[in-house]
């Protein structure tokens, strides 16, 4: 959706966000040099995905001549909350902010990051449920598309004894694999084949950890299922003791602007 689809051409837009996207935010806007007026509405929040509507319309003030205002689209609630009592047309934005010019018709900004070293990681979600032809089409999407490790997402309580044939395969053919399931029968048949990656493990199943200790496969540890993050440590502590390399993901939800 752009925004001409609902307003029209608007004149003025307040973009409504929280202490920490504030810069972030401004730089986009300024970047993208857009024809209409348009300040930023900084709330008393420092995290602006955790803002409700109803919240938002108790303290927000627009100026008189506003005919837009746009909120982050993580924040939850109906906009029109605000709009009736802002007297304004009100819409959720798109839940990154990078994504605005794209929002009002525009090209998103490229921006240069810099150096950087990371891997991107592309699922094939609910393999179980695919035919080994669909699974080998949409991994070598992914890898056309950049991808550098091609992800197997099993499907808790489905069965999937052509795992291990899956990810020979996808090897063979020259791509990285991971493995995507908490099941210990499912990660060892995986790592067996040549999965590098295994995602992800905790308390639950940290125990077939200790067998890849020695191999060239690594693990993501994430917090237990419903805790925080301090439940990383005895996982962390384990995997170092086994010596099985890892990663941590903290599992964070990102930051809506």
């Amino acid at each position: 959706m752009t925004v001409g689809a609902a307003v029209g051409a608007p004149r003025r837009v307040v973009f409504v966000t929280g202490k920490l996207a504030e810069p972030a935010l401004r730089r986009t806007i300024a970047d993208m040099a857009p024809a209409f007026a348009w300040e930023v509405a900084v709330m008393k929040i420092t995290v602006a995905a955790l803002m409700t509507t109803p919240w938002i319309a108790r303290f927000l003030e627009v100026p008189a001549d506003t005919d837009l205002v746009l909120i982050p689209g993580l924040c939850e609630g109906d906009p029109t909350v605000i709009a009736q009592r802002v007297g304004v047309p009100v819409e959720k934005g798109p839940k990154d902010l990078r994504q605005i010019p794209e929002y009002f018709g525009r090209a998103a900004l490229a921006s240069d990051y810099g150096s950087y070293d990371i891997e991107i990681v592309a699922e094939v979600n609910n393999a179980p449920r695919l035919a080994r032809e669909a699974i080998r089409r949409e991994a070598e999407h992914y890898r056309a598309s950049g991808a550098d490790v091609i992800d197997i997402g099993c499907t808790p309580g489905r069965e999937f004894p052509a795992l291990g044939e899956v990810v020979r395969e996808l090897v063979g053919e020259g791509m990285r694999v991971s493995i995507d399931s908490f099941d210990a029968g499912e990660i060892r048949a995986a790592v067996a084949a040549g999965a590098e990656l295994v995602l992800s493990v905790n308390a639950s199943n940290r125990e077939v950890a200790r067998e890849l200790a020695g191999s060239k496969a690594r693990v993501v540890v994430i917090p237990d299922f419903g805790q925080g993050l301090e439940t990383l440590e005895p996982s962390v502590a384990a995997l170092e003791q086994w010596g099985v390399s890892y990663l941590i993901d903290p599992v964070i939800d990102p930051i809506g602007f």
